[in-house]
């Protein structure tokens, strides 16, 4: 899912023409800054949202602000109604028998939590790269499907909005790529506290935020293939 994500930034044309041969059917849903490829084969239904790539605070704001519907972050709410009425008469035609996967990174990511939550199929997944907090606990409890979320080191987005207000991830099993790009698992706040004092020193001497830089698709990408995640799915 880390190939279809990144290269949903490529526009429709260079996405078709490099899944050409795996997927026969490709189409995209667009409104109102919303974006989502929907790829179909005999056995898999597959969503992919295109996300955002921020650089500074000014392109996470809407991700910080904290104001709920239904225990659901407002914004990304409203940014999953513009395709619904779409994808979900797609999905009603087309998606029988199939198993359906899920998948999107940054503002991608929480759409694509938000669309599994509304189908709500026990038996589907949904792969989130650096996804930010989509709701509320009680919320997320009600969600059924199994979530994979992958977070790289200090990626500031997964941090928004914050807890504090309220907000939790969807997370059956979370891949944490810790600051030397390898796996770790059972991590606790002290170990996270040093984290992040090690990539934002790093990121001082490189002339970067490590944050932002954290968040990159890209960067999700190539550690998805060294670790041969790539590889398994396709």
């Amino acid at each position: 899912m880390a190939r279809l994500s990144h290269h949903a930034y490529t526009g429709l044309k260079d996405f078709k023409k490099t899944f050409k041969k795996d997927w026969k059917n490709i189409k995209m849903f667009s409104h109102g800054g919303t974006e989502c490829y929907v790829l179909t084969c005999p056995k898999n239904y597959i969503v992919l949202f295109r996300g955002t790539e921020p650089t500074s605070w000014e392109d996470i704001k809407a991700d910080v602000q904290f104001r709920r519907k239904q225990g659901i972050h407002r914004g990304f709410k409203s940014a999953l109604d513009d395709v619904w009425i779409s994808l979900i008469a797609d999905y009603n035609k087309n998606a029988n028998g199939k198993q359906l996967v899920v998948t999107g990174h940054s503002l991608g990511a929480a759409l694509a939590t938000l669309y599994s939550a509304r189908i709500n199929d026990p038996n589907s997944v949904c792969y989130t790269f650096g996804s930010p907090r989509t709701g509320t606990k009680k919320a997320v409890n009600k969600m059924l499907f199994t979530a994979y979320r992958f977070r790289n080191n200090n990626d500031i987005v997964t941090k928004v909005p914050p807890e504090f207000f309220g907000f939790t991830h969807k997370s059956d099993k979370t891949t944490y790529f810790d600051v030397d790009g390898k796996l770790k698992e059972g991590y606790n706040r002290w170990y996270m506290i040093k984290q992040w004092f090690k990539g934002t020193g790093r990121g001082i001497l490189k002339g970067k935020v490590d944050g932002f830089s954290d968040h990159s698709m890209g960067g999700y990408y190539e550690l998805c293939k060294r670790k041969r995640f790539i590889k398994q799915e396709n």
